[in-house]
């Protein structure tokens, strides 16, 4: 079960048509107390009904810290570079059979080329939604600058050299959007009707964004005659992912034998 605000939606993926129970835990916390319940409650199948089959969002590249001159050494340390986004899950390929009892609408779902079979029903009336997008691809992470290098310098009787600029750590590559699943769909002719609330989603996953590359460090001043450190590299930004593929609907309406879905 999911809250958004004053709203819960219940998520369940039932085998049987017969299973309209909902198991909830209940937790409360305070301070070092905590309370555990558990509890259940029986669905109505009175609200709107969303099927999700779709891919899941890449994870987003992690950003790289810039980098200091380090305190034993005259150079300026090199920016890391940024890591790659990860690329978005792809949905997959299914068959929807739908049809209406009374004023009861029933969907049995199958996976192709799989034994995975999910069955759902709601009050015929109601939004009935697809959801075989894929998932969209992380973003690439930032490089790092690179530190400054330390000014040249006198200690007593040693003379200590201008440092380097460290280099600019390159920007990670955003990662691929999944490609969107396909489905067909079998409408009965007793339940023609839904096409009014029946929508889709197949889209593939939008491309992950590229990461910055990282900007070069300054180098030390020089005292007089001493030779100028040298300057550092600027960072390559990454690569932008690639988008998914969109997947496809195929409807059909016409007459089955339902009773072969049923428990």
């Amino acid at each position: 079960m999911r809250r958004n605000g004053s709203t819960y939606t219940i998520v369940k993926k039932a085998k049987s048509f017969n299973d309209d129970q909902c198991y909830l835990t209940l937790k409360y916390e305070n301070k070092d107390e905590v309370f555990v319940s558990k509890d259940s409650m029986q669905m109505n199948y009175r609200g709107g009904l969303k099927i999700l089959y779709n891919g899941s969002d890449g994870k987003d590249g992690k950003n790289q810290r810039n980098k200091g001159t380090p305190l034993l050494w005259r150079d300026g340390k090199s920016g890391e570079s940024g890591e790659f986004g990860g690329d978005g899950g792809s949905s997959k390929n299914y068959t929807a059979h739908i049809w209406s009892i009374e004023d009861m609408i029933y969907v049995n779902v199958k996976e192709n080329n799989s034994t995975n079979v999910m069955k759902y029903k709601m009050t015929a009336g109601n939004d009935l939604h697809f959801d075989l997008s894929g998932g969209d691809g992380g973003d690439g992470g930032n490089g790092g600058d690179g530190g400054n290098g330390k000014d040249g310098a006198i200690s007593g009787d040693k003379i200590k050299r201008a440092g380097d600029a460290g280099n600019g750590g390159n920007g990670g590559n955003g990662g691929n959007g999944g490609n969107g699943g396909n489905i067909n769909l079998y409408i009965h002719e007793n339940a023609k009707d839904i096409e009014g609330q029946l929508t889709t989603k197949i889209n593939g996953g939008r491309y992950g964004a590229r990461g910055e590359a990282g900007k070069r460090g300054i180098p030390g001043s020089p005292l007089n005659g001493q030779q100028a450190g040298r300057q550092g590299f600027p960072g390559r930004p990454g690569m932008t992912g690639h988008k998914g593929m969109d997947g496809s609907v195929q409807k059909y309406i016409q007459d089955f034998d339902f009773t072969v879905y049923l428990e």
